[in-house]
Protein backbone atom coordinates (compact mmCIF):
# COMPACT_ATOMS: atom_id res chain seq x y z
CA UNK A 1 0.00 0.00 0.00
CA UNK A 2 1.56 3.28 -1.06
CA UNK A 3 4.94 3.71 0.59
CA UNK A 4 4.25 0.96 3.09
CA UNK A 5 6.19 -2.25 3.35
CA UNK A 6 5.33 -5.38 1.46
CA UNK A 7 6.27 -8.23 3.79
CA UNK A 8 2.76 -9.67 3.44
CA UNK A 9 2.76 -12.60 1.05
CA UNK A 10 6.56 -12.66 0.94
CA UNK A 11 6.67 -16.45 1.11
CA UNK A 12 4.52 -16.68 -2.05
CA UNK A 13 6.77 -14.48 -4.17
CA UNK A 14 8.86 -16.00 -6.94
CA UNK A 15 12.33 -14.73 -7.88
CA UNK A 16 14.58 -15.39 -10.83
CA UNK A 17 17.62 -15.87 -8.63
CA UNK A 18 18.92 -15.83 -5.09
CA UNK A 19 20.46 -12.44 -5.82
CA UNK A 20 17.16 -10.88 -6.93
CA UNK A 21 15.48 -12.24 -3.79
CA UNK A 22 18.20 -10.79 -1.57
CA UNK A 23 17.97 -7.41 -3.34
CA UNK A 24 14.20 -7.31 -2.87
CA UNK A 25 14.52 -8.24 0.80
CA UNK A 26 17.18 -5.57 1.31
CA UNK A 27 14.97 -2.92 -0.31
CA UNK A 28 11.99 -3.78 1.90
CA UNK A 29 14.19 -3.87 4.99
CA UNK A 30 15.54 -0.39 4.23
CA UNK A 31 11.98 0.92 3.76
CA UNK A 32 10.97 -0.65 7.04
CA UNK A 33 13.80 0.98 8.99
CA UNK A 34 13.10 4.33 7.36
CA UNK A 35 9.45 4.13 8.36
CA UNK A 36 10.35 3.03 11.88
CA UNK A 37 12.73 5.98 12.27
CA UNK A 38 10.08 8.39 10.99
CA UNK A 39 7.53 7.04 13.47
CA UNK A 40 10.05 7.39 16.30
CA UNK A 41 10.71 11.00 15.27
CA UNK A 42 6.97 11.68 15.30
CA UNK A 43 6.85 10.86 19.01
CA UNK A 44 4.13 8.26 18.42
CA UNK A 45 6.37 5.21 18.56
CA UNK A 46 4.42 3.18 17.73
CA UNK A 47 0.75 3.46 16.72
CA UNK A 48 -1.68 2.09 14.18
CA UNK A 49 -1.76 5.64 12.79
CA UNK A 50 1.22 4.54 10.72
CA UNK A 51 0.07 1.03 9.74
CA UNK A 52 -1.28 0.46 6.24
CA UNK A 53 -3.36 -2.50 7.44
CA UNK A 54 -4.38 -0.71 10.68
CA UNK A 55 -3.04 -3.57 12.80
CA UNK A 56 0.53 -4.68 12.20
CA UNK A 57 3.88 -2.96 12.63
CA UNK A 58 5.14 -4.78 9.55
CA UNK A 59 2.82 -2.65 7.38
CA UNK A 60 4.25 0.64 8.70
CA UNK A 61 4.20 3.47 6.12
CA UNK A 62 4.98 6.60 8.14
CA UNK A 63 6.93 8.37 5.40
CA UNK A 64 3.88 8.26 3.13
CA UNK A 65 1.64 9.97 5.65
CA UNK A 66 1.08 13.68 6.29
CA UNK A 67 0.34 13.85 10.04
CA UNK A 68 -2.48 16.23 10.92
CA UNK A 69 -0.91 17.27 14.24
CA UNK A 70 2.51 18.05 12.75
CA UNK A 71 0.99 20.11 9.96
CA UNK A 72 -1.15 22.03 12.43
CA UNK A 73 1.93 22.90 14.46
CA UNK A 74 3.89 23.91 11.35
CA UNK A 75 1.09 26.13 10.11
CA UNK A 76 0.84 27.85 13.48
CA UNK A 77 4.61 28.38 13.48
CA UNK A 78 4.29 30.13 10.13
CA UNK A 79 1.64 32.41 11.62
CA UNK A 80 3.96 33.26 14.53
CA UNK A 81 6.84 34.02 12.15
CA UNK A 82 4.61 36.34 10.10
CA UNK A 83 3.52 38.17 13.24
CA UNK A 84 7.15 38.53 14.31
CA UNK A 85 7.93 40.04 10.91
CA UNK A 86 5.36 42.77 11.47
CA UNK A 87 7.22 43.86 14.62
CA UNK A 88 10.60 44.12 12.89
CA UNK A 89 12.08 47.58 12.30
CA UNK A 90 14.89 46.28 10.15
CA UNK A 91 13.78 47.03 6.60
CA UNK A 92 16.90 45.40 5.18
CA UNK A 93 15.93 41.97 6.48
CA UNK A 94 14.40 39.65 3.95
CA UNK A 95 11.53 37.50 5.09
CA UNK A 96 9.80 34.55 3.56
CA UNK A 97 6.16 35.17 2.74
CA UNK A 98 4.17 32.09 3.67
CA UNK A 99 1.11 31.05 1.75
CA UNK A 100 -0.84 28.99 4.22
CA UNK A 101 -3.03 26.22 2.91
CA UNK A 102 -6.34 25.36 4.51
CA UNK A 103 -5.93 22.39 6.83
CA UNK A 104 -9.54 21.48 6.17
CA UNK A 105 -8.78 20.61 2.55
CA UNK A 106 -6.47 17.72 3.36
CA UNK A 107 -7.22 16.79 6.96
CA UNK A 108 -10.92 17.22 7.62
CA UNK A 109 -12.52 13.85 6.90
CA UNK A 110 -16.29 14.11 6.40
CA UNK A 111 -16.62 10.34 6.36
CA UNK A 112 -15.58 10.05 10.01
CA UNK A 113 -16.37 13.63 11.13
CA UNK A 114 -12.85 14.10 12.46
CA UNK A 115 -9.53 15.61 11.49
CA UNK A 116 -7.24 12.78 10.41
CA UNK A 117 -3.99 12.02 8.61
CA UNK A 118 -3.53 12.09 4.84
CA UNK A 119 -1.75 9.43 2.76
CA UNK A 120 -0.17 11.58 0.08
CA UNK A 121 1.12 8.82 -2.22
CA UNK A 122 -2.42 7.50 -2.65
CA UNK A 123 -3.94 10.98 -2.25
CA UNK A 124 -6.25 9.45 0.33
CA UNK A 125 -7.78 10.76 3.53
CA UNK A 126 -7.24 8.12 6.18
CA UNK A 127 -10.12 6.99 8.36
CA UNK A 128 -8.12 6.24 11.49
CA UNK A 129 -9.38 8.36 14.39
CA UNK A 130 -6.68 9.60 16.78
CA UNK A 131 -6.05 12.50 19.13
CA UNK A 132 -3.67 13.89 16.53
CA UNK A 133 -6.89 15.18 15.01
CA UNK A 134 -7.46 17.52 17.95
CA UNK A 135 -4.55 19.79 17.05
CA UNK A 136 -6.31 21.89 14.36
CA UNK A 137 -8.83 22.97 17.01
CA UNK A 138 -6.07 24.53 19.11
CA UNK A 139 -5.00 27.23 16.64
CA UNK A 140 -7.10 29.96 15.09
CA UNK A 141 -5.58 29.57 11.64
CA UNK A 142 -8.76 28.92 9.72
CA UNK A 143 -12.34 30.12 9.89
CA UNK A 144 -13.49 30.20 13.49
CA UNK A 145 -16.99 29.22 12.42
CA UNK A 146 -15.74 26.18 10.49
CA UNK A 147 -13.62 25.04 13.44
CA UNK A 148 -16.54 25.38 15.82
CA UNK A 149 -18.78 23.36 13.50
CA UNK A 150 -16.16 20.66 13.19
CA UNK A 151 -15.56 20.62 16.96
CA UNK A 152 -19.27 20.03 17.56
CA UNK A 153 -19.21 17.02 15.23
CA UNK A 154 -16.03 15.70 16.83
CA UNK A 155 -17.58 15.76 20.31
CA UNK A 156 -19.90 12.90 19.36
CA UNK A 157 -17.01 10.80 18.06
CA UNK A 158 -14.87 11.54 21.11
CA UNK A 159 -17.64 10.40 23.45
CA UNK A 160 -18.33 7.28 21.43
CA UNK A 161 -14.80 6.10 20.70
CA UNK A 162 -12.13 7.90 22.76
CA UNK A 163 -13.53 8.97 26.12
CA UNK A 164 -12.79 6.43 28.87
CA UNK A 165 -13.04 6.43 32.69
CA UNK A 166 -9.54 7.86 33.06
CA UNK A 167 -9.51 10.33 30.16
CA UNK A 168 -8.90 9.89 26.45
CA UNK A 169 -7.26 7.02 24.60
CA UNK A 170 -4.93 8.24 21.85
CA UNK A 171 -6.36 5.76 19.34
CA UNK A 172 -9.44 3.60 19.82
CA UNK A 173 -7.81 0.43 18.48
CA UNK A 174 -5.69 -1.83 20.69
CA UNK A 175 -2.72 -3.08 18.65
CA UNK A 176 -0.44 -3.72 21.68
CA UNK A 177 1.50 -0.60 20.66
CA UNK A 178 1.97 1.92 23.45
CA UNK A 179 0.34 4.91 21.73
CA UNK A 180 -2.87 3.00 21.09
CA UNK A 181 -5.70 1.89 23.40
CA UNK A 182 -5.93 1.42 26.33
CA UNK A 183 -3.25 4.03 26.98
CA UNK A 184 -3.61 7.75 27.56
CA UNK A 185 -0.82 10.33 27.36
CA UNK A 186 -0.64 13.68 29.16
CA UNK A 187 0.25 15.96 26.20
CA UNK A 188 -2.67 14.63 24.17
CA UNK A 189 -5.09 15.18 27.04
CA UNK A 190 -3.83 18.77 27.21
CA UNK A 191 -4.16 19.48 23.49
CA UNK A 192 -7.62 17.90 23.39
CA UNK A 193 -8.86 19.91 26.36
CA UNK A 194 -7.35 23.09 24.91
CA UNK A 195 -8.87 22.53 21.47
CA UNK A 196 -12.32 21.83 22.87
CA UNK A 197 -12.21 24.91 25.11
CA UNK A 198 -11.17 27.07 22.15
CA UNK A 199 -14.29 26.02 20.29
CA UNK A 200 -16.97 26.30 22.94
CA UNK A 201 -16.97 22.67 24.11
CA UNK A 202 -16.12 23.48 27.71
CA UNK A 203 -18.30 20.82 29.34
CA UNK A 204 -16.48 17.95 27.63
CA UNK A 205 -13.11 19.63 28.17
CA UNK A 206 -13.79 19.85 31.91
CA UNK A 207 -14.95 16.22 32.04
CA UNK A 208 -11.77 14.98 30.37
CA UNK A 209 -9.67 17.04 32.77
CA UNK A 210 -11.60 15.71 35.78
CA UNK A 211 -11.11 12.09 34.74
CA UNK A 212 -7.41 12.53 33.95
CA UNK A 213 -6.60 14.37 37.18
CA UNK A 214 -8.50 11.79 39.21
CA UNK A 215 -6.60 8.91 37.58
CA UNK A 216 -3.22 10.58 38.07
CA UNK A 217 -4.05 11.30 41.70
CA UNK A 218 -5.32 7.78 42.43
CA UNK A 219 -2.22 6.15 40.96
CA UNK A 220 -0.01 8.54 42.94
CA UNK A 221 -1.79 7.77 46.22
CA UNK A 222 -1.55 4.04 45.48
CA UNK A 223 2.06 3.90 44.27
CA UNK A 224 3.74 7.18 45.21
CA UNK A 225 4.53 7.75 41.52
CA UNK A 226 3.48 9.78 38.53
CA UNK A 227 3.81 7.80 35.31
CA UNK A 228 4.83 8.34 31.71
CA UNK A 229 1.45 7.06 30.46
CA UNK A 230 -1.71 5.60 31.97
CA UNK A 231 -4.26 2.91 31.28
CA UNK A 232 -7.42 5.02 30.95
CA UNK A 233 -9.76 2.08 30.33
CA UNK A 234 -9.06 -0.12 33.38
CA UNK A 235 -8.01 2.19 36.19
CA UNK A 236 -6.58 -0.66 38.25
CA UNK A 237 -4.11 -1.77 35.59
CA UNK A 238 -0.86 -0.18 34.49
CA UNK A 239 -0.32 1.07 30.95
CA UNK A 240 1.59 -1.34 28.75
CA UNK A 241 2.55 -2.25 25.22
CA UNK A 242 5.43 -0.93 23.18
CA UNK A 243 9.12 -1.63 23.16
CA UNK A 244 10.08 -0.84 26.77
CA UNK A 245 8.60 -1.01 30.29
CA UNK A 246 6.50 1.82 31.69
CA UNK A 247 8.55 4.72 33.02
CA UNK A 248 8.17 6.28 36.47
CA UNK A 249 7.68 10.02 36.38
CA UNK A 250 7.73 12.22 33.32
CA UNK A 251 7.95 15.96 32.72
CA UNK A 252 4.85 16.17 30.57
CA UNK A 253 2.78 14.24 33.13
CA UNK A 254 3.91 16.55 35.92
CA UNK A 255 3.34 19.75 33.95
CA UNK A 256 -0.06 18.84 32.54
CA UNK A 257 -1.30 17.58 35.90
CA UNK A 258 -0.27 20.76 37.71
CA UNK A 259 -1.82 22.96 35.01
CA UNK A 260 -5.11 21.05 35.09
CA UNK A 261 -5.27 21.08 38.89
CA UNK A 262 -4.65 24.82 38.79
CA UNK A 263 -7.49 25.31 36.30
CA UNK A 264 -10.02 22.68 37.36
CA UNK A 265 -9.03 21.75 40.92
CA UNK A 266 -8.11 18.38 42.43
CA UNK A 267 -10.84 15.77 42.61
CA UNK A 268 -10.63 13.81 45.84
Amino acid sequence: TGGGNNWAGWSNKKFDSQQSMEQAADSIQKKTYRNLRAAACSGWDFSNRWFADNENLTSIETVSILPVDLNSLLQNLEVVIQKARSFSKNNQTKFITYKRGDLNTFFWNEKINFYADYQFENQQKLNRISLGGMFPLCFKNSSKNIQAIHAKKMVKIIKEKLLKPGGLVSVATNTKQQWDAPNGWAPLQWMSIWGLEQNGQKVLAAEIAKRWVSLNNDVYLRTGKLMEKYNVENLQLEAGGGEYPGQDGFGWTNGVLLALINKYGLNK
